[in-house]
């Protein structure tokens, strides 16, 4: 008898033990604050805690998305994809929790190629507007993130249109081509002239004057310019610029510069060449009498003929869809192919992107005063950053919209070495928040499902010989020399909180709506995180 009350009196304690509702929110409380200092280990075990109670049932599927991101954090991507499954099973329609899914099961599966589909005109830009002409002839265009830039040769012009509207700028020459780097510095060529334009201050600095039809293609994860004059292929690097020859005679209408190396477009051969970054040519491929091409994210090129659109393959030509009218020549700067058209003094935009998804990470969440600041990363599967034009982004606090500002910043990239115990021991440590760009001399401990924690993190991988899949998609590259200046895009979104001090939790979402699909991020603040 005595032992049967002393086993109910042990079994009694256990139950009065077992963490609350309330509890189970405290140590949630406490995991947010833990991950935002940077200590997921200690957010883990709070979260660890929190499970084993009591939980409120509305607050169910965010304490099992913040756990998977926890997981993902320390490494342990196979319980979170595991976790997120169950959880859509109970919240079948948490976009956030959808967007990770699609973002683990791409990069732990085998990549292929998904075939890009043409959307519908989200936005036409008019050279004429209320009777005022700002641009007549687009020959180029480009993205300031925010700002679409296009190049008018025929009045020495360059436009930036944006949510506030026209801004022109004179030029003393025409413009042929415009590229931007990481949405901060604009570069234009055009007749003997290679220049980087100083919008800040409307001043133009000319870095090459000995050209004679320069073309831009863009720029490597090295941080190099490349470009084409005429039959040559030229390259910037710390302000010097090289010129290589190639291995025969090319007319080179076009270029472009993709992870593979530099492609051409031969007019004189009616021909699309890859070569590699040591000038090897790689890959040939008919032109089709294309006078234009672009690439596709995953670096297939594509030719715009009269109204239609075609991917170019060995085996020829994939029809990708056909427009309303004909246009002469077309920019693409993913998820956004621009049309230009000469006749009509436009730009056309559409979304034009194929089944891979687009990451969107809210790296920190902050207190000024009355308002809530965001700092989000939008990036493409290799983690180049994607402009945010119009209004296909919204934020949204408990569940509901909210009007917020759209700003864009930039953060310098830490460089760091790493030691054989870097993707066990330091990668789960580094704090969230900041870039970093790591030198590894062995990548053989480098697996497919570390690259979700990778991206999580905002860490790039950069190795001495040749890239392998998994350091392009961390968003790093091979043949690494030295350290360069690596700036990394990042939105910081302001809103006012509109909740009166919260006694739940709060979730905080920033979501990005394209071609009918949504990607988003969540992250959560408690009433303990509020200022006083």
């Amino acid at each position: 008898m005595r032992y049967l009350v002393l086993t109910l009196l042990i079994l009694a304690s256990i139950c009065f033990a077992i963490i609350g509702e309330e509890q189970a929110r405290e140590l949630f409380a406490h995991a947010l604050e833990s991950w935002y200092a940077g200590d997921v280990v200690a957010a883990r075990e709070s979260m660890s805690q929190a499970l084993s109670g009591l939980i409120y049932i509305t607050d169910i599927p965010e304490f099992w998305f913040f756990t998977a991101k926890l997981d993902i954090d320390t490494g342990n991507v196979a319980r979170a994809l595991e976790d997120l499954r169950t959880l859509l099973v109970l919240a079948p329609t948490k976009d956030e929790a959808i967007s990770l899914v699609k973002e683990i099961e791409t990069f732990t599966s085998p990549m292929a190629p998904s075939t890009p589909t043409l959307s519908s005109e989200i936005l036409k830009i008019e050279g004429f507007k209320n009777s005022v002409e700002y641009f007549y002839s687009p020959v180029s265009v480009t993205t300031l993130g925010r700002t679409v830039c296009i190049a008018d040769r025929a009045n020495y012009r360059l436009i930036v249109y944006g949510p506030a509207g026209y801004a022109v700028h004179k030029l003393s020459f025409r413009p042929e081509s415009i590229i931007s780097s990481a949405f901060k510095y604009l570069y234009i060529a055009g007749e003997d002239k290679l220049a980087l334009f100083d919008m800040e201050n409307n001043r133009v600095e000319t870095l090459a004057s000995n050209l004679l039809k320069p073309v831009l293609a863009g720029f490597d994860r090295l941080g190099r310019l490349w470009g084409a004059d005429v039959d040559r292929l030229f390259c910037v690097e710390d302000g010097r610029i090289r010129f290589f020859e190639l291995d025969e005679f090319y007319s080179i209408q076009d270029v472009e510069v993709g992870l593979k190396g530099i492609w051409v477009l031969d007019i004189f051969k009616n021909r699309i060449v890859l070569f590699d970054f040591s000038m090897n040519k790689v890959l040939e491929l008919p032109a089709h009498g294309a006078w234009s091409f672009e690439l596709t994210v995953f670096e297939e090129p594509f030719i715009l003929k009269d109204d239609a659109l075609f991917l170019v393959r060995k085996d020829g030509l994939v029809e990708l869809g056909k427009f309303q009218q004909a246009f002469v020549t077309m920019e693409y700067s993913y998820p956004f192919l621009f049309l230009m058209d000469f006749k009509g003094h436009s730009v056309h935009v559409v979304a034009f992107k194929g089944k891979e998804p687009i990451l969107v990470k809210i790296d920190s969440l902050s207190f000024d005063q009355d308002s809530l600041v965001l700092s989000v990363r939008v990036e493409n599967i290799f983690a180049d950053p994607i402009p945010v034009l119009g209004d296909m982004y919204q934020v949204r606090e408990g569940g509901g919209p909210v009007f917020s500002e759209l700003s864009l910043s930039h953060r310098k990239a830490v460089w760091l070495n790493a030691d054989r115990d870097f993707f066990k021991k330091t990668l789960p440590t580094l704090k969230r928040g900041s870039s970093y760009a790591v030198f590894v001399k062995d990548v053989s401990q480098l697996r497919r499902d570390t690259v979700v924690s990778l991206r999580g993190k905002n860490v790039r991988i950069f190795v001495e010989g040749e890239a392998t899949e998994e350091v392009l998609l961390s968003g790093g590259f091979g043949h690494f020399k030295s350290s360069f200046e690596l700036l990394q895009p990042v939105w910081n979104v302001r809103f006012m909180r509109t909740r009166p001090t919260p006694s739940d939790i709060v979730p905080v979402k920033f979501e990005i709506r394209l071609a009918g699909e949504v990607f988003s991020d969540t992250v959560y603040y408690t009433r303990g995180m509020i200022p006083k």
